[in-house]
């Protein structure tokens, strides 16, 4: 079994969890740009990856997705946008880097929604190097970022749109493929993942704000809050001319995996 997972500490723990289910299931992970994971199943070269929830809904034919296990947060402090002047004064243009279409879209959205901005998204590859109003900051550190206005941490700023943590990432494979021993090794490596917090905490000296945000921000659990998320995710990208439509998002039901459903599943 062939996975794709991000190569970015979000899916740190989740990786280790699958190391623990490696042997069971025979699990090979790669770790690969979060942007690249949606075309490597439809491609073939892997049979489960970690991909944006936007690519899941703006292409629902081509994905399985499954169940139990996805990321989440209540704040995402790898993604924020910078303002070079208060909040209240005009914002006419964010740089972003092109790579990460997911963060730009919530980004615009929570503009809109929480304070009236709608700023035209200027592509930049150093988005701090230039004179737009603002900046799109996603990165794998949690740098410090220029003197001058306020700094929104997108995932906060979803919560306080949604009332929900956002759900970045869903895992899928090819329409068609999935299977229940894929379903067994995400929910395997997740509990995995939540056992191993602490000790995972405990070995790494993390700052302050990322040791926070591990243990009580990021979740890897597909549970009523995630879906109660991805509705309102679905529904903004329809009303912001995302997609045609409202998108459809089911989830594989497997015979084999029923049997589980109701069993003790403690995850983030």
């Amino acid at each position: 079994m062939k996975i794709a997972l991000w190569d970015h500490p979000i899916a740190d723990p989740l990786a280790d969890g699958l190391a623990s289910a490696s042997a069971t299931y025979g699990a090979c992970v790669r770790r690969h740009p979060a942007g690249d994971s949606a075309d490597l199943v439809r491609g073939g070269q892997v049979d489960l990856a970690l991909v944006p929830s936007l690519a899941a809904l703006q292409d629902p034919d081509a994905f399985d997705v499954l169940p139990a296990v996805a990321v989440s947060t209540w704040s995402y402090p790898f993604a924020r946008i910078v303002l070079r002047r208060p909040l209240g004064e005009p914002i006419r243009e964010v740089a972003f880097d092109p790579a990460y279409e997911q963060e730009r879209h919530v980004a615009r959205m929570v503009l809109r929604e929480h304070y009236g901005l709608e700023p035209v998204f200027v592509p930049r590859r150093d988005v701090l190097g230039r004179e737009e109003d603002a900046a799109l900051l996603v990165s794998d550190t949690v740098e410090p970022v220029p003197a001058g206005g306020p700094v929104l941490d997108l995932g906060q700023e979803w919560y306080e749109l949604a009332q929900y943590p956002m759900a970045w990432g869903l895992f899928v494979a090819r329409k068609g493929t999935a299977t229940a021993s894929m379903i067994r090794a995400l929910r395997q490596a997740a509990t995995a993942a939540e056992q191993a917090r602490e000790a995972w905490l405990e070995a790494r000296a993390l700052p302050d704000e990322l040791t926070a945000f591990y243990r009580d921000s990021l979740r890897y659990r597909l549970d009523d809050l995630v879906i109660a998320s991805l509705t309102e995710w679905r529904h903004h990208l329809y009303f912001f001319g995302l997609t045609e439509d409202i998108p459809n998002l089911e989830f594989v039901a497997l015979p084999d995996d029923e049997e589980e459903a109701d069993a003790p599943n403690p995850l983030f």
